[in-house]
């Protein structure tokens, strides 16, 4: 019966970008109030020393705000009506 109870102790924002092949942000993302529901184990072991770790880590958010597509960058007109 332990732990952090403050959820500014465990939520934070997080933010994913959608790249096109130049490595150009083509739309943003920013999940608010993001928090871990799950953390998949980390494989500690000497055999792959030059790899890198990874994991698996599923997240819950309260909302998320995206922002426009960069047409201009990548040779697309759209019209808005």
């Amino acid at each position: 019966a332990t732990g952090v109870i403050a959820p500014a102790d465990y939520q934070t924002d997080l933010t994913v970008e959608h790249l096109d092949r130049d490595d150009t942000v083509l739309k943003s993302y920013i999940f608010r109030s993001a928090w871990p529901t799950s953390v998949t184990a980390i494989d500690l072991t000497s055999e792959e020393a030059a790899a890198i770790e990874t994991f698996e880590v599923t997240w819950r958010y309260q909302h998320f705000e995206s922002s426009g597509v960069n047409f201009g960058d990548i040779g697309i007109s759209a019209t808005v009506s």
